[in-house]
């Protein structure tokens, strides 16, 4: 949820410092609120949305 809500703010301290790194422990897995009411879609999927922001931001 961190990285969708800075990326859609384009708030990049946040995408550069926080968004990689909590990301990067959850690859492989499903973002979800583990009650089926909120899913977000494969973690590395908002993984490569972060990268793609910062790289156009020229971080």
């Amino acid at each position: 949820m961190l990285a969708r809500a800075a990326g859609s703010a384009h708030h990049m301290p946040v995408l550069r410092r926080r968004a990689p790194d909590e990301l990067a422990a959850a690859v492989g897995e499903y973002a979800d609120a583990g009650s089926g009411l909120i899913a977000l879609g494969p973690v590395t999927d908002h993984l490569k949305a972060v990268d793609a922001a910062l790289q156009a931001d020229g971080a």
